[in-house]
């Protein structure tokens, strides 16, 4: 009995090593930089992480990792004006192609913004936009394709309550703004934005209504 539990523990430290190994080369080209999700694909996987651009601004990138752990390729997407901040784990797919929402920093004028973004199946840029580019702070953390519009949930400052509400943007189905609303009292956030089968919008998210956040 002893000696299988001295194979196990042996057997488990091996993984344990070679799973460092392919973890670090991994990371090599995202220092200071967080993973905010992982895409399973046929031939490994996407990461999404935080990244620089050629411009040294600040964005988030694709990564095309493979089974061995070696990057095959590197896609950033935004300029040398705007900074992009993606949301946590919030890439999604309609008719195989991703989208993904955002919070943009314009670095000359310092206003905030909600970016999105769509992609080819390859990854490779289809749209952005740039949405609500004013002075008003403003964070992205979500965003859902339904019935040919885009609904993106995060929190934003409502300027009248002086508070940090819900955040819940809508665009056309191109991208073009149609409305922003916001909800709640203090301190709250969408954080995750899903749909039922009956086509009706299910936020969660954070409240600071409690004595502190709760999950709503």
């Amino acid at each position: 009995m002893k000696k299988i539990k001295l194979i196990i523990v042996f057997l488990l430290i091996g993984i344990t090593s070679f799973s460092q190994i392919v973890f670090n080369r991994i990371i090599e080209d995202t220092l200071n930089h967080v993973t905010s999700g992982v895409i399973d694909i046929d031939t490994g996987y996407i990461l999404v992480t935080g990244s620089r651009n050629e411009h040294l601004v600040r964005c988030f990138a694709f990564r095309h990792i493979d089974i061995n752990g070696n990057c095959i390729w590197k896609k950033t997407y935004t300029d040398d004006v705007f900074e992009m901040w993606e949301g946590y784990d919030n890439t999604k797919f309609y008719n195989q192609n991703a989208y993904i929402a955002g919070s943009g920093v314009n670095t000359i004028t310092g206003n905030k913004s909600v970016f999105l973004q769509t992609f080819s199946e390859h990854f490779e840029q289809n749209l952005q936009k740039f949405i609500l580019d004013d002075s008003n702070w403003k964070i992205a953390l979500d965003q859902i394709y339904l019935n040919n519009r885009y609904y993106i949930v995060g929190q934003i400052f409502d300027e009248l309550s002086e508070n940090y509400r819900m955040m819940l943007v809508r665009t056309n189905g191109i991208g073009d703004f149609e409305w922003v609303k916001s909800f709640g009292h203090n301190d709250e956030s969408g954080d995750v934005i899903i749909s039922n089968s009956n086509g009706d919008l299910i936020i969660g998210g954070l409240t600071n209504g409690f004595s502190s956040p709760q999950p709503t």
